[in-house]
């Protein structure tokens, strides 16, 4: 070292992942420098019990960050159907509506209820998700039924829409599966409500092909 009575302090760490503190000082007899003791400490574990503060630290805080959006995503999904709601409603009232216009206006409460439903339902799933508390039924569910009741459920929409809606099924062979009926069907469910939302000209379909078992 340039400067024989410097003290130095500095963290070393080396390829294999271990950190060791490093210090070292003059040697002196007599008032005299005669060379340099240097000390190594293993720090490893307190280094890395650091990160994990740290990194546990920027994880609650972005997982603020992200329920404070969620709860600003949630309010303004939850206000669009709920305006609607209370909007129409108080159109229906008025003595000079048309039969035409009372039929449309309640036919967009239903939708505007549903759609408020379907909202309450993913808060609550993803509640249960966030406390380990969703509970998977297994059973044999038949796929025939289950997709017959989707099309008749949404072809409404599609012809509302005026798209081409079909089913694509395999009904040659066994249409029985082992699963959870009402998570298979509440897949499908938002699968579906988000191609007639996003799809505003061609076709929507879905359907099913059974694979060895």
């Amino acid at each position: 070292y340039a400067d024989p009575e410097a003290v130095i302090s500095d963290q070393v760490e080396f390829i294999d992942g271990r950190v060791f503190d490093r210090y070292s000082q003059p040697q002196k007899i007599n008032g005299k420098t005669v060379g340099r003791v240097w000390s190594f400490r293993d720090v490893t574990e307190r280094v890395k019990a650091e990160a994990d503060i740290i990194a546990a630290k920027e994880k609650a805080e972005e997982s603020d960050r992200l329920k404070t959006a969620f709860l600003h995503n949630i309010s303004h999904e939850i206000r669009t159907p709920l305006n609607a709601i209370i909007g129409f409603s108080g159109f229906l009232d008025q003595p000079d509506l048309s039969e035409k216009d009372r039929k449309q206006f309640i036919d967009i409460i239903f939708q505007s209820n549903n759609q408020l439903l379907t909202i309450i339902n993913d808060i609550l799933n993803i509640s249960q998700i966030e406390t380990s508390q969703v509970v998977i039924r297994e059973s044999w569910t038949d796929l025939r039924k289950l997709t017959e009741s989707l099309y008749r459920r949404y072809k409404p929409d599609a012809v509302k829409a005026g798209i081409e809606f079909s089913v694509a099924a395999d009904n040659g062979k066994e249409n029985r599966i082992y699963t959870d009926e009402s998570k298979l069907l509440q897949v499908l469910t938002n699968l579906l409500g988000n191609a007639f939302k996003f799809t505003h000209e061609g076709f929507v379909q879905f359907g099913y092909s059974i694979r060895e078992e």
